[in-house]
């Protein structure tokens, strides 16, 4: 069977709660043997630890912009123990999200952003990005820092030229189920061109579910409908996608081969 790692998951969605046993069984049952937790803040955060730990998994403990209007140093100090377990892996799900003006204000997102980007720099963690509408703000935050184990921008939304970017400062890109649907060449685009061993996949659940399953919940075990398309894509086969975007998972969160 070929094995498929979900980089990106939000297992601690209530969407999942439910019949979540029989998603991680569903997903392991079509090769998705690894997958990522994301974490969203403190609280969020931990439920994705238990989750990691209840299904030998791996997880991240971090801020999401959304989610940081009342993010205080209690806050910080709750990630920061988060990250002393073995199964977390990164730093995450941080960034900015300008779509909704002033919600949180910016201000307040770029002060935790900056709060979890001095982490990743005093930890040696890579970090996981999320960016949206706010291209420029998060590269001008992150070049304040060094970050010696870079990261992901995860559901990459840009054109080749800001991925060119993101690539130059050693960072990975993700694609997520949005990338199987008509519109979208930019990132399709960016999917060839992204060099093989900086690509990784994900299905961002219960988000983004790829065709042909759009419109219903997103889980693990669909990612393997992203890699199909990336496949065509760059014009190679699925084990390749999935054999690289596996092994590039492993290599970026530090996790030993099974």
């Amino acid at each position: 069977m070929i094995a498929f790692f979900d980089s990106h998951c939000h297992l601690a969605d209530d969407a999942l709660a439910g019949d979540l046993c029989d998603v991680v069984a569903a997903a392991r049952e079509t090769g998705v043997g690894e997958m990522m937790v994301i974490g969203l803040d403190p609280d969020n955060s931990l439920r994705c630890a238990e989750i990691a730990r209840s299904f030998h998994l791996y997880f991240t403990a971090g801020v999401h912009p959304a989610e940081c209007s009342h993010t205080a140093g209690d806050d910080v100090a709750k990630v920061i123990e988060l990250l002393k377990d073995s199964r977390c892996k990164a730093i995450g799900e941080i960034g900015l999200d300008f779509y909704h003006a002033d919600n949180p204000p910016a201000s307040k997102q770029i002060e935790v952003f900056r709060w979890m980007l001095a982490l990743a720099s005093d930890t040696s963690l890579p970090v996981v990005i999320h960016q949206r509408n706010a291209a420029r703000e998060v590269l001008e935050q992150i070049d304040d820092f060094s970050l010696p184990a870079g990261g992901v921008f995860h559901c990459f939304s840009g054109d080749w030229a800001y991925a060119e970017e993101v690539l130059s400062r050693g960072f990975h890109i993700s694609v997520a189920g949005n990338v199987t649907y008509s519109k979208g060449e930019a990132l399709k685009e960016v999917t060839k061109r992204t060099p093989q061993d900086r690509l990784l996949i994900e299905t961002d659940a219960p988000y983004l579910t790829p065709a042909p399953y759009r419109g219903k919940r997103n889980e693990p075990g669909l990612v393997i409908h992203t890699a199909k398309a990336v496949a065509a894509i760059r014009g190679g086969t699925l084990e390749d996608v999935a054999r690289a975007t596996t092994e590039n998972a492993r290599r970026l969160f530090r996790i030993d081969p099974t």
